[in-house]
């Protein structure tokens, strides 16, 4: 009897146990399923994650690069629209300058100096904006003005600084003899003169004619090349914009260059 009870306990550890090892095998299986499973989506995971990270770190070198060029183009638009309006103020100055009478006494000749040093500086500032203006520009209807405007300055630069200089030379003379005659109260240099027939009126007179008609057409090219430049500055609707360009609304000195009032050279 106590035989046979030993061997149910047996039997039933037995059991037991072969059932304990199926439910164990079980469970071992599907941990392993899961630690598997765990292990595939963390791998799956990193490489999205690498993938997001390598994306975006070519998102934002991609908007680095954009934003450089955007930049570069910003200042290549800003730096083309000031040469495109610093070659009309910088040509229009000379016109302004070439068109004003000038009066000079005999006691100002440091001053006369000036106005030939001020009118030569202005005609070379406009040749350099004009060059500077080719760097930025290559082409249309705007440059066309330009070029003929060149032209006219290239003239006047040769015409009026020539001029000038025989001016010069014949109010220092003119100058010396005034000195002279306040010292020695002698006025018979001036007295075989009229006014307006010293040598200095006549070649005051000799500027006028010979840059006046070059005037002109500096001046006209220049209009062209304003409503050029309004037509630029507003091309999304450029027929609008020439319509509303009027004659009235364009820079334009009205004045020839004339002779002033007295037309003598000192006093």
């Amino acid at each position: 009897m106590e035989e046979l009870g030993w061997s149910v306990i047996y039997l039933a550890i037995f059991i037991a146990g072969f059932f304990l090892r199926g439910l164990l095998s079980g469970y071992a299986g599907e941990k392993g399923k899961n630690l598997a499973t765990k292990e595939d989506i963390r791998g799956i995971t990193e490489k999205v994650e690498g993938v997001r990270y390598e994306f975006s770190t070519q998102l934002e070198k991609l908007k680095a690069d954009l934003n450089a060029n955007i930049q570069q183009q910003l200042s290549i638009f800003g730096k083309r629209n000031e040469a495109l309006t610093q070659f009309f103020e910088d040509a229009s100055s000379v016109l302004v300058f070439l068109r004003s009478p000038f009066h000079f006494r005999y006691e100002d000749l440091d001053g006369l100096d000036r106005h030939i040093r001020e009118g030569q500086d202005r005609i070379v500032r406009s040749f350099s904006s004009y060059y500077r203006l080719m760097i930025y520009v290559r082409g249309g209807n705007i440059l066309t003005p330009a070029h003929k405007a060149l032209a006219a300055l290239s003239t006047l630069h040769g015409n009026w600084f020539g001029l000038m200089l025989e001016y010069r030379g014949a109010f220092a003379i003119e100058a010396e003899e005034w000195e002279l005659s306040k010292k020695t109260y002698n006025y018979s240099y001036f007295e075989q003169f009229e006014q307006t027939d010293r040598p200095s009126a006549q070649v005051f007179s000799k500027i006028v004619q010979d840059i006046v008609g070059t005037l002109d057409t500096f001046e006209g090219s220049l209009n062209d090349y304003a409503l050029a430049l309004n037509a630029h500055f507003h091309s999304v609707d450029k027929s609008k914009a020439l319509a509303e360009t009027t004659d009235e609304s364009m820079p334009n000195a009205q004045g020839k260059l004339k002779k002033p009032e007295g037309t003598r050279a000192g006093r």
